[in-house]
């Protein structure tokens, strides 16, 4: 681990400062300090960095000991730079702090449990893996973003504002369930042989899926009264675009299982190439619906991308495993007894 922090430092770092001061060129009169810029980059580097490893390592309770201490060190510094009514661009520092004070704990971690492999990584391997992923990131991320994109240009910033609050509460969902999951799971997976890799993504879907629809139900009942009572009447407007993209992250949020599923077996592509079909269907409909149908056609437009990509990953993993269908979307008796299970052990690891 320490020559391998040491190569990704020696190679990224020089990278990252390149493109950095590259964009800076585009912008005039740009003043804020560029030194802290540059150490906060650097801090979110090793942090992420860390936070991967404690993953990998499966220290659950470390990692999520850091997801807490980081914030809570960022809010105190910013609470202590509005209280001494200090200058604004001393916030930088504050979250500067909240990234670099637990790396030495995390390091420690990290060595302490370090397991030698059988085979030793390489960087290059690790940039091959990698930009992969990043790729499938960047594509997901204009997936998510463009309907509000594109109802800034034909419509308003009124419309981008009520349109924002149903995908808000979307995401919401999104980070608890498929964010929660997928950082247990793509772990677990790594570490077990096929067949159990195969078995613990079926049940992790199956608990993923029925988690979907009970947010759906949820939504549905109580959706509106939520935007009323949280946002105001103005936004009860929000309700019929998120019932619309709750029921595209039906199926989207449980596909997360089989994102884990297909980056453990090191085959990452398979992700990115879906994405592709998906955001190019997104980007299409968002043009055509939007100018007609304000940010219900926004909702359409993003549902039907999720379900695409949904279906596509579902029919790739079917065709990987040969499990059915219907054994990955219907329960009985002995589902219920593994979600249980896997309920049950994760409180046991935590």
């Amino acid at each position: 681990f320490k020559n391998l922090l040491f190569r990704a430092s020696v190679f990224l770092i020089p990278v990252f400062l390149f493109f950095y001061f590259t964009a800076y060129l585009f912008i005039d009169n740009y003043n804020y300090y560029l030194f802290p810029q540059i150490i906060l980059m650097i801090a979110l580097l090793y942090a992420i960095i860390f936070k991967f490893s404690l993953r990998g390592l499966l220290e659950f309770k470390a990692y999520n000991l850091i997801l807490f201490v980081e914030p809570f060190i960022t809010l105190l510094g910013v609470l202590i730079i509005v209280f001494l009514d200090l200058n604004l661009e001393y916030i930088i520092w504050a979250y500067i702090l909240g990234y670099v004070l637990p790396l030495p704990y995390q390091y420690l971690i990290i060595i302490n449990k370090e397991k030698t492999p059988n085979v030793a990584l390489k960087l290059k391997q690790i940039v091959n893996y990698s930009y992969k992923v990043h790729f499938f990131k960047i594509l997901n991320f204009t997936e998510n973003k463009f309907d509000i994109l594109i109802i800034g240009y034909f419509l308003s910033i009124t419309e981008v504002g009520i349109y924002s609050v149903a995908v808000a509460i979307t995401v919401i969902f999104q980070s608890l369930v498929q964010t929660s999951i997928s950082t247990v799971l793509l772990p677990e997976l790594i570490k077990n042989k096929s067949d159990l890799k195969q078995k613990l993504t079926r049940d992790y879907f199956k608990l993923s899926l029925g988690l979907a629809f009970v947010f759906l139900v949820g939504t549905l009942i109580f959706g509106k009264i939520f935007i009323e009572n949280i946002y105001g009447l103005e936004f009860n407007v929000a309700f019929t675009p998120l019932i619309i993209l709750s029921i595209g992250a039906l199926i989207k949020s449980p596909a997360a299982c089989m994102n884990s599923f297909f980056k453990s077996k090191g085959m990452p592509e398979e992700l990115y190439k879906t994405s592709i079909y998906s955001v190019i269907v997104n980007i299409l409909l968002c043009i055509v619906l939007i100018p007609t149908y304000g940010i219900v056609g926004a909702a359409i437009a993003s549902s039907i991308s999720y379900f695409i990509y949904g279906i596509i990953m579902i029919i790739k993993f079917k065709n990987t495993t040969q499990i059915s269908f219907l054994n990955l979307i219907m329960f009985n008796s002995k589902d219920l007894k593994s979600v249980k299970n896997l309920i049950q052990t994760r409180r046991q690891g935590v």
